[in-house]
């Protein structure tokens, strides 16, 4: 379709890894991975850096659980984790609200510990 309207050239594409949902309570939104630019500025302008800064701590501990995940749970295994996956072991214990209420001001995107 696009090539049939002749607009291939105009279009950019953002390649898409994982896509997050965001549930507010007046509203809900769905984030991909990429673009950054546009995730900073889609919904919540002034908090642009500290949602870039959340997303690169998510992509952190994803890295580090993934590499985590195929270690066993000898001591050495567990040590190589302490040292190799210091994000993830300091934010392991913490819930959702409290992790993303770290990045962000604005009462609308904190969320409560209910």
């Amino acid at each position: 379709m696009i090539k049939q309207l002749g607009i291939e050239k105009e279009i950019e594409f953002l390649p898409l890894e994982q896509g997050y949902r965001v549930h507010l309570p007046d509203f809900n939104y769905y984030l991909y991975s990429g673009g950054e630019d546009v995730r900073q500025r889609l919904i919540f302008p002034h908090e642009g850096n500290g949602i870039k800064v959340f997303f690169d701590k998510l992509v952190k501990i994803y890295q580090q659980a993934d590499y985590a995940t195929f270690l066993g749970t000898n001591p050495m295994d567990i040590a190589r984790i302490l040292f190799k996956c210091p994000t993830l072991v300091q934010n392991m214990g913490k819930g959702n609200a409290p992790f993303g209420n770290d990045y962000v001001s604005d009462l609308k995107i904190k969320r409560s510990d209910k």
